[in-house]
């Protein structure tokens, strides 16, 4: 699997909780990511953000830990960059709305 493959998983996991498809986040990780993209998407999709952030929550009130820092998650390649995520849930989001 190549990265954009990678990135594309990761939108598809971000988007499934977002439309409430997926409710919780399976790791860490996905959970880091879910808060991440709920800060992100906060102003554009109020709702779904809302819905990101309780999957994640839900995820860490149920396992120890701390979200992972958006700096680690971007030097471990599970995000590009803050921008390209935001640009990216954002436009898929708006796809699905309009198609």
């Amino acid at each position: 699997m190549d990265a954009r493959d990678k990135e594309q998983t990761m939108l598809d996991k971000c988007i499934g909780v977002a439309i409430g498809q997926i409710i919780s986040a399976a790791d860490q990780v996905d959970a880091s990511i879910f808060r991440l993209a709920a800060s992100a998407l906060r102003t554009y999709q109020p709702k779904c953000a809302d819905a990101l952030w309780r999957a994640s929550e839900a995820y860490f009130a149920a396992h120890p830990g701390r979200p992972l820092p958006p700096a680690q998650l971007i030097l471990h390649g599970h995000i590009s960059t803050l921008p390209r995520l935001r640009s990216m849930l954002v436009r898929q989001l708006g796809d699905r709305e309009r198609g």
